[in-house]
């Protein structure tokens, strides 16, 4: 699988980033707190959601819920072999009066075909 492209809508401190990468290596780098570590963390929960049994105060899901707009949403161009898709996926809360839950929602399109 090779990534052509991210597009970060709101991710920890990151709102509307695209980032296009090549198909050889590529290297993210910056000083400190700039968001190498937001940037992969947002492309392991593009493949893989927040995980569900992580709730403890350093969750992934609340250091990674968008600060501003409370939200998690983006989205990932990914080519494997000669086929390209479109990964979507977003992380909104739901309101509950017992405890804050998320609704998170996902989909993968083949670019080719829709």
């Amino acid at each position: 699988m090779i990534i052509e492209k991210i597009v970060i809508k709101s991710f920890g401190a990151i709102n509307d980033m695209t980032l296009e990468f090549s198909e050889n290596v590529n290297v993210i780098e910056g000083q400190n707190e700039a968001g190498k570590s937001t940037i992969a963390a947002f492309i392991k929960y593009m493949l893989y959601g927040f995980d569900e049994n992580d709730d403890g105060e350093t969750a992934e899901r609340r250091k990674r819920i968008n600060w501003d707009t409370g939200v998690a949403q983006g989205s990932m161009y990914v080519r494997v072999k000669d086929k390209r898709y479109l990964i979507t996926r977003t992380t909104t809360p739901t309101d509950n009066s017992a405890r804050t839950t998320y609704k998170e929602e996902a989909s993968i399109v083949d670019l080719e075909t829709g």
